[in-house]
């Protein structure tokens, strides 16, 4: 009997633990999926603006990122503020002299 108990105990750890493995590796898999879906769809059309533009040149302005997209400066600094909020964007650097840092590369339209 020992043979046989033994046995059961084996197979059932190991069910245990590849069951646990293979949940767990879903589970991360199925997260990062949902989260950068959600960064795309959740981007303004302004913001993705802001993003290829700071991909096209990442010492811009915000002035210049203001008079490229046709709003405020005011409203330029909000969508900053927003994307490095989210851990989208962050600045390098002083303001002057310093760059733009493209954190989450996503699928939004800034190839």
């Amino acid at each position: 009997m020992e043979v046989g108990e033994n046995v059961g105990e084996n197979v059932g750890e190991n069910v245990g633990e590849n069951v646990g493995e293979n949940v767990e590796e879903n589970v991360e898999e199925n997260v990062e999926e949902n989260v950068e879906e959600n960064v795309e769809e959740n981007l303004t059309l302004i913001q993705r603006e802001v993003l290829k533009k700071i991909m096209q040149n990442k010492r811009v302005s915000q002035r210049e990122l203001s008079e490229y997209i046709g709003v405020t400066p005011t409203h330029i600094y909000r969508i900053i503020f927003e994307l490095r909020k989210r851990g989208i964007i962050r600045r390098i650097g002083p303001d002057k002299g310093g760059h733009w840092e493209i954190i989450k590369k996503q699928n939004w339209g800034g190839k």
